[in-house]
């Protein structure tokens, strides 16, 4: 899995992220247009899911919020914050784009920064310059 290896390695090449300064600020709700997620995902956070719970990825632990768009009990969105919590900001968004109710490396966004949605955010595995998804096309950045 693409996203343990990056985990194992060192997302910020320290190999412990606890070690960063992370900011404070809380993540905006529109989602930057660079990224070109469908539209219905720009306002998730109106659908908190309870409860929140703890994972273990590779060699690091994480606080999952997960959130319910289409109000059908499932997870459409997952964010993930580094254990010890030091940000209001995730390091990982996750976005079920084909509706599977799974988050695959290809629909992980990377906040290295933890700075909230502000365009410096990456798709784990790049992305091509047109992907369908759930047989609409959408032009991704470069």
């Amino acid at each position: 899995m693409k996203l343990e290896k990056i985990l194992r390695k060192g997302i910020f090449g320290l190999g412990f992220i606890a070690t960063i300064g992370l900011p404070m600020r809380i993540s905006a709700q529109e989602i930057p247009q660079n990224l070109m997620i469908p539209s219905e995902y720009n306002n998730y956070k109106q659908h908190f899911m309870q409860p929140c719970y703890n994972i273990k990825l590779g060699d690091y632990y994480f606080h999952v919020h997960d959130y319910d768009i289409d109000q059908d009990k499932t997870m459409d969105v997952s964010e993930l914050y580094p254990l010890p919590i030091q940000s209001k900001v995730p390091l990982f968004y996750g976005f079920d784009l084909n509706n599977n109710n799974m988050i695959e490396d290809d629909e992980i966004i990377i906040d290295k920064e933890m700075d909230g949605w502000n365009g410096n955010e990456e798709w784990l595995v790049p992305k091509s310059l047109e992907k369908k998804i759930n047989g609409k096309k959408y032009l991704t950045k470069k």
